[in-house]
């Protein structure tokens, strides 16, 4: 999460910013938002859940799709799945200038920022919008030329699979009201992926449960669901959890900041030269006595 954000003048006085203030208040303070919420990052292309949106804005579901989508017709930000309106799928959201006036462009090829926008932009590869991305800024910011592993794949769907699809929804929708199954305790029935609004849905330890624990996190849920790799229900964020009960939430959030330094999948206690964690006493093994050995293992190797 950033420290601070950047809010040009032009925001308020710029063409689209006329056109924001035009779109009215509701679309004004959500563009606001955009640039400067905890979930947004530097280049401006990021994962953002619309109830978390709702929460931290103050608005209600109607008026936040509203107020998203007058902003999206000002060409302002472009949006993606719950944000859009529709049902499934991450929300994604890009703000195309964004990068331009928080970073500045163009940026020399030795720049160090160069880097950290590349990092940025490569954790984001699942986004619909990886490749808008590239197309704006490749040459201000030097980015390498994604491979066809890395630009994100959009199968065509001709009009009557999209009928098909619809017609299946709806007869499952319909099955659901006349007989709706019993969720298994302590899952929720919704598949979505699991993300910081549900943080409350977990048992957390005493040492992680205060406000640093939870926003530390939070940051690994959103790397996660950047990546496209996002936990689908409690189970991983809780092994995550019960692994760092004995930690502290300055040590959960450095084991944060190192995988997603390092584009690691998994999450796991920084390690010190002999291998075991640091500042934590140890079996004759080598393994912190606070973790369970099998758990443990599963960390070191990227597992959770």
């Amino acid at each position: 999460m950033r420290d601070y954000g950047k809010v040009a003048p032009t925001f308020w006085t710029g063409e689209t910013g006329r056109k924001l203030r035009e779109a009215g208040g509701d679309a004004q303070r959500v563009a606001l938002y955009l640039i400067t919420c905890p979930s947004a990052n530097m280049i401006g292309l990021y994962y953002l859940s619309l109830p978390t949106l709702m929460h931290e804005v103050g608005l209600t579901k109607e008026g936040a799709l509203k107020a998203l989508r007058r902003v999206s017709e000002t060409h302002f930000a472009l949006l993606e799945g719950a944000l859009k309106g529709c049902e499934g799928g991450l929300d994604h959201v890009f703000v195309p200038e964004m990068a331009a006036h928080q970073i500045g462009e163009p940026l020399a090829p030795n720049d160090n920022r160069v880097k950290g926008i590349i990092r940025e932009w490569s954790m984001m590869r699942k986004s619909p919008f990886f490749m808008d991305f590239y197309q704006r800024y490749r040459e201000s910011f030097h980015l390498p030329e994604p491979s066809p592993l890395q630009a994100p794949c959009k199968p065509l769907r001709s009009q009557e699979q999209e009928q098909e699809q619809e017609q299946e929804q709806e007869q499952e929708q319909e099955q659901e009201q006349e007989d709706p199954p019993l969720p298994p305790k302590g899952k929720r029935r919704c598949g979505s992926t699991f993300d910081e609004t549900r943080l409350s849905e977990l048992t957390w330890p005493q040492s992680l449960d205060n406000d640093a624990g939870r926003k530390a996190l939070a940051e690994w849920l959103r790397y996660k669901i950047g990546r496209g790799s996002g936990y689908k229900d409690t189970g991983g964020p809780q092994k995550i959890l019960n692994a760092f009960a004995a930690f502290s939430p300055t040590e959960l959030q450095a084991a944060v900041d190192s995988s997603i330094q390092n584009n690691y999948q998994g999450l796991f206690p920084n390690r010190g030269g002999n291998g075991a964690a640091r500042g934590r006493p140890t079996n004759p093994d080598g393994t912190p006595q606070a973790l369970n050995q099998a758990l443990f293992d599963k960390l070191s190797r990227g597992e959770l």
